[in-house]
């Protein structure tokens, strides 16, 4: 009975050094893991070691929820006891569209494993400010802003800032991860709100946008007082009324309404015969007395710095 049992013990050590040990043994694996983020341009390099096994070795780059998109990266049959290194450019032309979520899979003598998941990115983050959130045309805007690529790497491209609504854009480089410049607002601007998009961009040396990011803002245009129309009789007689009211209007034409208006009457003799504080819009009456001198009198009003004055 015993010889039996060592008979039994004999063969299981016999078993497990010529089927388990060898099988065990034989595999290929990743000295060095992918990057947890790479931006399209990048490289991606790991050193694929092995440990002494004989067999096909392969390894793919896979992307996507399902694991649909493949890119073989190395296939080779191995022999001994040594370290590959696999490097991939992850151009635009080379991944053909694949990113997200990705991993590399090692498959040897069709055993397969796989490496930590990663991300395959053309995502840059972009933030700006700006000297003010409302401005008066003609005004000059100034805007300072940082941008980072996903993986935190340096953005080598530039920055677009665009209006919507106005044609107003400019296009400035991004130096230290970082832009600033300046845009004056056009005299004939609109008074409204508009939004305002930054576009920032990498492009490869075929001018196709590899890495991108955008982000909005919005100011405001305020109305600017740039005329103003004094609306009164080209003649007057003694003892009568005088109906006169102002118009204030802004930098498209539109009236502006709600100012304050300053109204002077001057005699013949430029001697001031009235001043009164009165609304843009509103009508304001003076009497003449009877005896009042004949001759080319003088009304002026001013609004927000505009000035306007006519004889009557």
């Amino acid at each position: 009975m015993e010889k039996k049992v060592n008979l039994l013990i004999i063969s299981i050590i016999v078993f497990f050094g010529i089927f388990i040990i060898p099988f065990a043994s034989a595999d290929i694996f990743l000295a060095t893991q992918p990057e947890s983020v790479y931006n399209i341009g990048d490289n991606l390099n790991v050193e694929l070691g092995s440990d002494g096994g004989e067999g096909w070795a392969s390894v793919e780059l896979v992307c996507g929820d399902n694991g649909e998109n493949t890119k073989m990266l190395y296939f080779h049959y191995v022999e001994d006891s040594s370290t590959s290194s696999i490097s991939a450019p992850l151009t635009k032309e080379f991944l053909g569209g694949m990113k997200g979520q990705c991993y590399l899979s090692l498959s040897f003598n069709g055993v397969k494993k796989q490496s930590f998941v990663f991300t395959i990115s053309d995502k840059i983050d972009v933030s700006v400010m700006f000297n003010g959130k409302s401005f008066e045309p003609g005004e000059n805007l100034l805007f300072s802003g940082e941008v980072k690529r996903a993986n935190s790497g340096d953005v080598a491209g530039s920055v677009e800032l665009k209006f919507s609504g106005i044609e107003l854009n400019t296009v400035i480089p991004v130096v230290n991860n970082k832009f600033s410049g300046n845009m004056t607002i056009p005299s004939n601007t609109a008074a409204k709100t508009y939004e305002l998009n930054i576009f920032v961009s990498e492009k490869n040396d075929k001018n196709e946008v590899t890495n991108f990011g955008q982000a909005t803002d919005s100011i405001e245009i305020k109305q600017k007082p740039t005329r103003i129309e004094l609306i009164a009789p080209e003649n007057i007689d003694p003892g009568k009324d005088i109906e006169f009211k102002a118009v204030l209007f802004d930098q498209t034409g539109l009236n502006i309404e709600g100012k304050s208006v300053a109204f002077k009457i001057l005699d013949v003799n430029r001697k001031e015969i009235l001043s009164r504080m009165s609304k843009v819009g509103e009508v304001n009456y003076y009497t003449f007395e009877k005896n009042a001198p004949f001759g080319y009198w003088k009304l002026n009003a001013e609004a927000e710095s505009v000035f306007i004055e006519k004889e009557f």
